[in-house]
């Protein structure tokens, strides 16, 4: 039958006999120990160990010694509960009184082995705090432990009586002695120098006690030396130092190197190390021990360690501690890759350890920012302690493919220099990667990229070039934007740009600066929102324009107006021209002659009965595509032309109802029109001068059968909601499409849709084509 696990024993060393264990052994300390922070190192001490065997089949013995442990510590923390324990607790660890004493048989007397001086233990050289739990004999009595172990000489009496009181004396010398004696590595008796007395007392050999100790630490000794598993080592390197010689120079190395690499507890272990036998070691420790002042000295017990970390695998562990004084040589004030003495120290570290964190940060901003060697600064870099450095140099050298890694890679070295003003240099790198993806970037990136660089030299050329298109071309910035581009790569949007700026004032020049804007427009697709600059030059100077001139213009910008635009040019001449060359600029410009009141018709079938009605005046079964389309078709004909939306005017016997109708006191114009079938009604109206103020839009239904409700009011393409809007109207052309929603009509011919406009200021100016 296998053994019954005993975790007291096997962890703690706490043998059979002993347990349960009082607070004081459960936490490896004196009894009745008074200092508080002795009973909380111990307690913290062993719950840590604990803790570490709190895994697979050993979970369940960890937990319960934990709970034990905490409720040690919490007991003997408290002054209250602490004094009650000890109270109650000295009784039981009172010496026993030694049973009464017989007289002893004839062959008891035989066996007394002479008397002579025992062996004495060696002192215990590491405290508790300095040991791990080991394994100990266990003994098969228990006394009260005692701080010296005197030795007593005995001398050997002749006779019965002699005999007796001699070997009475021997017994409680023996006890006295065991109590304090060191345990075997083994404990079994057969290999123990203590040797079991007749009657339960226990007599002592000392010649075969020293041998058997002798043999016992040699044995222990050697198995340390050979042993594999450092946790083993240290733990046989403990029980010799604690049972058989503090002083054990090899132990001291063993243990101590455990303390240092297993356990991290380098205060403790290079003291062990500075006193072991590897001289290397010994004077490591003990240079570590007292210090490093000043960098120099750090660098030197850096490579100390270093070098033995490389003499042997089983100390590469000492790296870190190598590493430890590398790192404070470098922490002096202006480590920012341009300090001499730093960048010094960090390849004096960098020849002991390429791969050292720190000092490749200071080489490789060294070799950057200072010597430009960016190939081998990133490299540099990349194994460096710096997170975002080191991720910005890694996706460099791992290799960019296209424009988008560029910008990307840009933006890295970008945050880096945004980051930290004594990186600020970084920028320099940041604008290298920008400046090859804008080759290649889309617009939108192209122009973000560029925005990016010019914060950091506002005289690049491409950066000027790419984000000033961007500006004007798409955020309609002409402000801004022209100041870029006169500042920009390309020759001539440069001239342009700076035509422009000069504020051209006379007609001459205000026609040469469109025709530059529009020549560009007309170079290049990409470039051909600069119509509308073109066509904002043009607009001032046609007024004044010769009739030639005027007609060149004319039809250079007939090809790119649509209707509303068209009609604005014409509103322009119309204070200049008779009616007779307003006529002929009309044709020139292809506007179609518009009736009164024109109602909206599609070109689907017409409707005739209400379940029809949504194949009547959809575009599918969702109604709002079909607004989106007289949208689009009101706002860009083209575009909606090139997505076959075709929508033509009719006459709807429309007319201007009462010009001068009056209501609330105000003057406006109402049109009024009958509903056509459709789901739509667009009505055109046209004011002749600007008018500074607000125009109320009121749109209402009237009908002989049924009704329909207004849904929503689009003015010039944009929505307004239902029914009564206020408005900024200007002078030109304006749209009206009312959406209408038909209900209980059998016949909805017979609505009928009514617009009224309404100022403040009466609409004197207001016409109705």
């Amino acid at each position: 039958m296998p053994q019954e696990f005993d975790p007291y024993h096997k962890w703690l060393g706490i043998a059979p006999k002993d347990q349960p264990p009082h607070h004081y052994r459960l936490l490896g300390i004196d009894a009745f120990e008074e200092d508080r922070d002795v009973i909380d190192s111990a307690a913290n001490r062993v719950m840590s160990y604990l803790k570490e065997l709190a895994t697979g089949d050993d979970a369940a013995h960890s937990q319960k010694l934990l709970n034990e442990v905490a409720q040690a510590r919490l007991c003997l923390l408290n002054r209250e509960k602490k004094a009650a324990y000890d109270k109650e607790l000295k009784p039981k660890l009172s010496p026993k009184k030694l049973p009464p004493r017989k007289k002893p048989e004839a062959a008891s007397a035989k066996a007394l082995p002479p008397a002579g001086p025992l062996p004495m233990s060696p002192p215990k050289a590491v405290t508790p705090a300095q040991t791990i739990p080991v394994a100990v004999r266990v003994k098969k009595t228990q006394a009260k432990e005692v701080k010296t172990k005197p030795k007593w000489p005995v001398p050997l009496v002749a006779g019965g009586a002699a005999v007796l009181l001699g070997a009475v004396l021997l017994v409680v010398v023996l006890l006295t002695l065991l109590s304090d004696s060191p345990p075997s590595s083994s404990g079994q008796g057969a290999d123990s120098a203590i040797a079991d007395g007749p009657n339960g007392n226990s007599g002592r050999n000392s010649g075969n006690a020293t041998q058997r100790l002798e043999k016992e630490y040699a044995g222990i000794k050697a198995k340390m030396l050979t042993s594999m598993d450092s946790n083993e080592a240290a733990q046989l390197a403990c029980q010799i130092l604690q049972e058989y010689n503090p002083d054990d120079t090899e132990a001291r190395d063993v243990y101590g190197r455990w303390l240092c690499l297993e356990k991290g507890d380098w205060p403790d272990g290079l003291e062990q190390l500075s006193k072991g036998g590897d001289e290397n070691l010994r004077n490591a420790a003990t240079q570590d021990l007292a210090g490093a002042a000043d960098a120099t000295q750090r660098l030197g017990l850096g490579d100390a360690w270093h070098r033995l970390a490389a003499s042997d695998e089983r100390l590469s562990g000492f790296l870190d501690r190598a590493n430890y004084w590398y790192d404070l040589a470098l922490q002096t004030e202006g480590n920012t890759g341009n300090d001499s003495d730093a960048v010094e120290r960090a390849g004096r570290v960098l020849e002991m350890n390429p791969d050292h964190p720190e000092a490749n940060s200071v080489v490789g901003k060294q070799l950057c920012l200072t010597e430009g060697d960016w190939k081998r600064g990133v490299e540099q870099l990349a194994k460096g302690s710096d997170d975002a450095l080191r991720e910005a140099a890694s996706l460099e050298l791992a290799g960019v493919q296209d424009a988008g890694q560029q910008a990307r890679l840009g933006d890295a070295w970008y945050d880096i220099a945004k980051s930290d003003a004594e990186q600020s240099d970084f920028l320099h790198r940041a604008v290298y990667w920008y400046g090859l993806a804008l080759n290649d970037a889309d617009a939108d990136e192209a122009a973000r990229v560029a925005s990016r660089i010019l914060e950091f030299d506002t005289e690049d050329p491409t950066a000027n070039l790419v984000y000033g298109k961007h500006l004007c071309l798409s955020d309609e910035n002409w402000q801004r934007g022209l100041s870029l581009l006169a500042n920009g790569s390309d020759a001539g949007l440069r001239g342009a740009a700076i035509q422009d700026l000069a504020d051209p004032s006379t007609t001459p020049e205000r026609v040469r600066a469109g025709d530059s804007w529009y020549q560009l427009a007309s170079s290049d697709t990409s470039l051909a929102g600069l119509l509308s600059r073109a066509q904002y030059w043009y607009e001032l100077a046609l007024p004044d324009l010769a009739d030639a001139e005027r007609e060149r213009v004319l039809r250079l910008l007939a090809p790119h107006l649509a209707t509303a635009e068209k009609e604005h040019l014409v509103a322009l001449l119309e204070p200049r021209l008779d009616q007779e060359q307003i006529a002929a600029v009309r044709e020139l410009l292809r506007i179609e002659q518009t009736l009164p009141g024109m109602v909206l018709s599609s070109t689907w079938k017409p409707l005739t009965n209400d379940d029809e009605l949504t194949d009547c005046y959809t575009l599918g079964p969702n109604p709002n595509a079909m607004r989106q389309a007289v949208r689009l078709w009101l706002s860009d004909p083209k575009a909606a032309q090139k997505k076959g939306i075709s929508f033509e005017w009719k006459p709807a016997h429309a007319y201007q109802a009462d010009s001068k109708q009056r209501r609330s006191g105000q003057k406006g114009y109402t049109f009024a029109g009958p509903v056509l079938g459709g789901h739509f009604m667009l009505y055109k109206f046209q004011i002749r001068q600007d008018v500074d103020q607000q125009v109320e839009v009121n749109a209402s239904t009237y009908a002989a059968a049924g009704t329909r409700n207004v849904l929503a009011m689009v003015i010039d393409g944009i929505a307004l909601g239902k029914n009564r809007q206020t408005v900024p109207l200007r002078r030109g052309e304006h749209v009206v499409l009312v959406d209408l929603a038909h209900s209980g009509s059998s016949n909805p011919d017979h609505s009928w849709m009514r617009i009224t406009l309404e100022g403040k200021e009466p609409l004197s100016q207001m016409a109705v084509p």
